[in-house]
């Protein structure tokens, strides 16, 4: 009867080490799934921030092309007109050599849509409604404006990882300091525009910077690039 016992007692622990043995697995196994999920949507947003900024880049050599190429070239008639994306037309453009998206200027193909999940789905704005803080014409009170390159309600990882991308040295993503923005589209040669916006932000760190992400309001992040200061 002891021996029973002990044999009863003996079978129950075994199942207890291996009820614990088998418990360890299954959260170990979680725990390697959770990073490795975290792991691909780091690289996601890495590979998403590098194709957004290998687009301003882009951007900013076919102003400069069309620039540079035409002697006296008069900025007003600079035009981001395009097929996917309404609203860019500028009747000061006559013709191509003025397009950032033609053949005959910029030579660049337009990018309505970013990369999937680094946003909301909004599409780029180019503006020209906004002084950037530390960048061409510093004044608050300036009549000038930078033209730049907007991508709206970045997630928060994706702003983070454009900082990062960046090597920007801030500990935490910059605020907007008057939490408010021009976002009306460039069109009809309205650039240099008298006013606009002045975005400043509460990190030093970022002022000058010609491109960077930051909280607009509560939970609503903004990337920005400026494409050419004023």
């Amino acid at each position: 009867m002891i021996m029973n016992t002990r044999a009863n007692q003996g079978n129950v622990l075994f199942i207890i080490l291996i009820a614990i043995v088998l418990f360890a697995s299954l959260t170990y196994a979680v725990t390697r799934t959770t990073q490795t999920g975290s792991n691909v949507d780091t690289e996601q947003n890495a590979l998403a921030v590098g194709e957004v900024l290998q687009y301003v880049s882009s951007l900013r050599t076919a102003v400069a092309q069309i620039i540079a190429f035409q002697p006296n070239f008069d900025i007003t008639t600079l035009s981001f007109e395009n097929d996917l994306d309404a609203g860019y037309n500028n009747p000061n453009c006559t013709d191509g050599s003025c397009k950032v998206f033609d053949a005959a200027g910029g030579g660049l193909n337009p990018h309505t849509s970013p990369p999937p999940g680094i946003n909301d789905g909004s599409a780029y704005i180019y503006s020209s409604r906004n002084r950037v803080e530390g960048v061409g014409d510093n004044s608050p009170s300036g009549l000038t404006t930078d033209l730049i390159l907007l991508l709206p309600n970045v997630t928060q990882a994706a702003c983070e990882a454009f900082n990062t991308s960046l090597r920007l040295d801030v500990s935490s993503i910059p605020q907007e300091e008057d939490n408010t923005i021009g976002t009306a589209k460039y069109a009809a040669g309205s650039w240099p525009p008298g006013g606009g916006s002045y975005m400043s932000f509460t990190d030093d760190l970022i002022v000058g910077e010609k491109a960077a992400c930051f909280e607009l309001s509560s939970g609503t992040y903004y990337f920005y690039a400026v494409i050419k200061a004023n």
